[in-house]
């Protein structure tokens, strides 16, 4: 999940706008590139929060599709006796670790996109904030 531009720019226009416009002050071109720089990073670091809650949310979710799969399996089980018992058992178990080990790899990926986003998006801010102090030498 990621948060657009846009999304920084509407903060920046009602957050920072109106109150500028009561404080009846001028600012100069480097300190509202600064402004937009940390409204950026704020966007940035709130979109990869949301981003690992969503991976966590997603995995757990998914654990309990895996034990839901695994009692299914284990019902399948049901009027079985000795190694037949024993052997529908042991797949549904196998399935199970299967499973489980499948949603943290799974975790795992989602959470280094998660991460690998936030710095896309951190550099993206910094890329941003340059070419807007470059602006204002002009």
């Amino acid at each position: 999940m990621r948060l657009s531009r846009g999304l920084a720019v509407l903060l920046t226009t009602t957050l920072l706008v109106p109150a500028l416009a009561r404080a009846q002050c001028e600012i100069s071109c480097q300190v509202e590139c600064q402004q937009e720089l940390s409204v950026c990073k704020a966007t940035a670091l709130l979109a990869a929060r949301g981003g690992r809650v969503a991976c966590e949310s997603d995995a757990n979710l998914a654990q309990v599709d895996c034990q839901a799969t695994a009692l299914d399996e284990k019902s399948d089980c049901v009027g079985l006796c000795g190694t037949e018992l024993n052997d529908c058992l042991a797949a549904a178990q196998a399935e199970l670790k299967d499973c489980r080990a499948s949603v943290k790899e799974d975790l795992s990926l989602c959470k280094t996109d998660v991460a690998q986003t936030a710095v896309d998006d951190q550099a993206s801010c910094d890329d941003d904030a340059a070419n807007c102090d470059a602006l204002c030498g002009d």
